[in-house]
């Protein structure tokens, strides 16, 4: 029986320039690169696009145009879009981004924990200026999915910064007033030095939640006094469930 190609994405070298060239021809999208595996299988199509238009509505129509073009069907969790931030002029014209006065404060908008038998993965969605990011981690099930929290935390932080990195410390648990809390240290690596920063949240629902905010609680002290990223990659995914 004759494969269904709609059905299983699958492109050869030849077909993953046309779904380039096709990507390339949508409104918003500025360049595009499409990642597949030795057998033809799409993997990972990658986007750069202005902010005119939501990714959601860009990711639709990445579907749509290869669908109704390629007969070519895939799944919405393999696009990510990043997004150039962009300003006109009284014409209406593109103009370049305006100067920042440091990242805007970066704030909760998701935590999803996804478990298995052997772990699970947590993914947390951030936002910051109006552009989200997102961030994935993995954690075992002997260890319980708070480290993760932080981690996945601060990959999606590094989608909004351009200087230095933040890294993963330590997160403990502890009382504090004798309320249940969340203590998290996150090293900030910059200009050569590494400087420690400390965040906290209480325990008002998840701990996971509350590892979370503690991150945020850490890192929005600096975002100030830092560049932050001309464009913001938004990854396409499931609505994010309560954690």
């Amino acid at each position: 029986m004759p494969e269904d190609r709609s059905d299983l994405a699958r492109a050869t070298t030849h077909d993953s320039r046309r779904i380039e060239q096709e990507i390339r021809g949508l409104a918003g999208v500025l360049s595009c690169r499409v990642v597949v595996n030795k057998e033809g299988e799409i993997l990972e199509i990658h986007v750069v696009s202005s902010s005119e238009r939501h990714p959601k509505q860009i990711i639709r129509d990445i579907e749509t145009v290869l669908l109704a073009s390629l007969g070519i069907r895939v799944d919405h969790k393999k696009i990510s879009v990043a997004q150039i931030p962009t300003h006109r002029h009284g014409d209406g014209k593109p103009t370049a981004p305006l100067a920042s006065a440091g990242v805007p404060r970066i704030r909760f908008i998701a935590l999803h924990n996804t478990w298995t038998p052997e772990g699970g993965e947590v993914e947390v969605v951030l936002e910051s200026g109006g552009f989200q990011g997102t961030g994935r981690a993995s954690f075992a099930a002997s260890t319980g999915p708070l480290r993760a929290v932080v981690e996945a935390a601060l990959l999606a932080v590094g989608r909004f910064v351009r200087e230095g990195a933040f890294q993963y410390g330590a997160v403990q648990g502890g009382s504090l007033g004798g309320h249940d809390a969340v203590f998290v240290q996150v090293e900030h690596f910059l200009s050569g030095r590494s400087v420690p920063l400390l965040g906290s949240a209480l325990v008002l629902r998840e701990r996971s939640l509350s590892a979370l905010l503690a991150t945020l609680d850490a890192v929005n002290r600096t975002l100030g006094r830092l560049e932050p990223m001309e464009g913001v990659e938004w990854v396409a995914g499931p609505e994010p469930g309560p954690s």
